[in-house]
């Protein structure tokens, strides 16, 4: 599946997932899949990734958005399983963020003269 076909997604479709989020918790629960606080983070992670990947289909810079928002959801994961601290996962994003957002700026704004 590339980027354009989600681009084709209508607003009808998109809404649909995102509704069926909340079911899908409640089954994950019920079923003894996940207890009730690791379903919550792993349903606002899925949310994260949707949104982000509709925001990445419709941008011109895809998988820069893409990847931020991968980031962005990854975070409480990697803290609450233990994988890595706060700190530690701040340290990381912010690294990546200046290396991707700021390189990518720089290489791009045109010099004087």
């Amino acid at each position: 599946m590339s980027f354009d076909t989600l681009r084709d997604l209508s607003a009808d479709v998109r809404g649909r997932l995102y509704a069926l989020l909340a079911p899908v918790q409640v089954l994950l629960v019920t079923f003894g899949l996940l207890n009730d606080s690791a379903a919550a983070l792993w349903i606002s992670v899925a949310t994260a990734v949707l949104g982000f990947t509709m925001a990445g289909a419709n941008s011109t810079a895809t998988w820069r958005t893409w990847l931020y928002g991968i980031i962005g959801a990854a975070q409480p994961v990697l803290i609450a399983y233990g994988v890595w601290t706060d700190s530690q996962v701040s340290a990381v994003v912010a690294v990546v963020s200046a290396a991707l957002g700021l390189g990518v700026a720089a290489a791009k704004t045109p010099s004087i003269g």
